[in-house]
């Protein structure tokens, strides 16, 4: 995870500052890159969301985790994965 300006979600090179990185093997065996990369993501995500609500704590007085929803836009985030096959289902109408 990191933070970074707001041109990144325009494409635009904008600096940027690590908040969380890990590397490890996955507590399941499975039998596919793409399963692997997908729980992967699914890992991510939850440490993202969890970071989110730590900095709306810090941000927002009146914050608390059963109306996470009405602050979301206050800390926005994206998940951005190198797993082309994730990529692609992911982004797949079918």
């Amino acid at each position: 995870m990191v933070f970074t300006r707001k041109g990144f979600r325009d494409g635009q090179t904008v600096e940027w500052g690590p908040l969380m990185w890990r590397s490890h093997r996955l507590k399941w065996v499975v039998c596919s890159t793409l399963s692997a990369e997908t729980m992967a993501l699914i890992e991510a995500l939850g440490h993202l969301e969890w970071a989110k609500c730590l900095i709306l704590e810090l941000l927002e007085p009146k914050f608390t985790l059963e109306a996470r929803e009405d602050f979301a836009e206050r800390v926005q985030s994206h998940a951005v994965i190198d797993a082309k096959s994730v990529y692609d289902h992911i982004k797949s109408t079918s």
